[in-house]
């Protein structure tokens, strides 16, 4: 890995560096060592975002972003002879690549813990952690008759905080689920 360009290498050092912060939320651990790890991390994409290669690293990584989505697209796209509604996609998708590497940019050196949860298809509703898209039936009766979910469409978000003595945990965000009824 040393012949690897300096971007390159804080990256895959980065990659190890967020494997290991799930590792140390998965397993028992000090909080001040998963501080230090979230602060590192921090500190590297930082180092990543201001460098001097920073604006090549970062056209370089959206491109090749951008190509990935543009390839998953593509066949869902209509196949006319419009272009014009297949090259104003494929900009709305790099302006959605960018915009989602400047949030990544941000969340990351936050010094927080973001978790994002996909609930499983089937599992119970949860008034504490579901929000149902498609019916008009209170939440409070859909936990009550033991209503299933068929699909989130959004995720679960949790923040945790492990800077202090004491971790804060937060809900900020109930995954938007279609319920089964």
């Amino acid at each position: 890995m040393s012949d690897q360009p300096a971007p390159l290498r804080d990256f895959y050092f980065l990659f190890f560096s967020f494997s290991l912060t799930r590792h140390f939320t998965t397993t028992d651990s000090k909080t001040t060592e998963r501080q230090a790890l979230i602060d590192r991390r921090a500190e590297l994409i930082k180092e990543i975002t201001e460098g001097e290669n920073a604006a090549r690293f970062k056209n370089f990584k959206l491109t090749q972003h951008h190509q990935f989505l543009k390839t998953m697209v593509a066949p869902f796209l209509p196949k006319r002879t419009s272009r014009n509604i297949t090259n104003e996609a494929f900009f709305d998708l790099f302006t959605i690549t960018a915009s989602a590497w400047e949030l990544a940019i941000r969340l990351f050196q936050s010094r927080l813990t973001f978790q994002y949860i996909w609930n499983d298809a089937g599992t119970r509703f949860s008034i504490d952690s579901h929000e149902p898209l498609d019916c008009r039936i209170s939440r409070l009766t859909l936990q009550f008759e033991h209503c299933r979910v068929m699909l989130a469409a959004t995720p679960a978000v949790t923040v945790r905080n492990d800077q202090g003595v004491h971790i804060d945990i937060k809900n900020i965000l109930k995954s938007g689920v279609l319920v089964l009824g």
